[in-house]
């Protein structure tokens, strides 16, 4: 009787999770993008933190060439168009696919998906970009001594075009203001 109750204490002690998380591209249109990436810990640019953002009210000024040569670095490609230019930002055989959790995260992932960034350039200014992107849908649940032995559901999303990050932790933190801004 102690032998199991011990064992069933130490198993109780344990922290675990179980959920999914998937990584697929899909595409967005935006007007008058402004060019972001994610903020690392180490300063590093990884192709998976670039997207492009925009004002929900429309009030930014339109971003430059030399701007987006800045955030994002060189184009892999550049078009001549009647009305200007259009640089393309292209990434092939990235990972995606579904992520299956119980305690340890499984990937059941192919590096068969494209990502890429079309920003049109008129007058020298970006008007418009076609981006095809990662998005991450998550849903978990983690137990852990900590919680009581509660189970606490974590969410996640992809950030919206007209929001500053690409993604959002929706529970247990609060949603703050994602607003795009320049």
């Amino acid at each position: 009787m102690i032998k199991s109750l011990i064992i069933a204490v130490s198993i109780g002690m344990c922290a675990g999770c179980l959920g999914y998380s998937t990584d697929m591209p899909s595409t967005v249109e935006v007007e008058n993008p402004l060019p972001r990436v994610a903020e690392n810990s180490d300063s590093s640019l990884e192709v998976s933190d670039r997207w492009a953002c925009q004002s929900e009210t429309g009030a930014f000024e339109p971003f430059t060439k030399s701007y987006f040569l800045n955030v994002w670095g060189e184009p892999k490609d550049k078009l001549a168009t009647e009305t200007g230019e259009t640089w393309i930002y292209e990434e092939s055989g990235r990972w995606c696919g579904l992520w299956v959790g119980y305690i340890v995260p499984i990937p059941l992932m192919l590096p068969v998906c494209e990502t890429f960034d079309k920003v049109y350039f008129e007058d020298g200014v970006a008007v418009s970009s076609h981006s095809r992107r990662f998005t991450r849908s998550a849903m978990g649940v983690v137990f852990h001594p900590s919680a009581l032995f509660y189970p606490v559901p974590i969410r996640t999303r992809s950030g919206k075009v007209t929001e500053y990050k690409a993604q959002v932790m929706m529970f247990p933190e609060k949603e703050h203001n994602l607003a795009c801004r320049a």
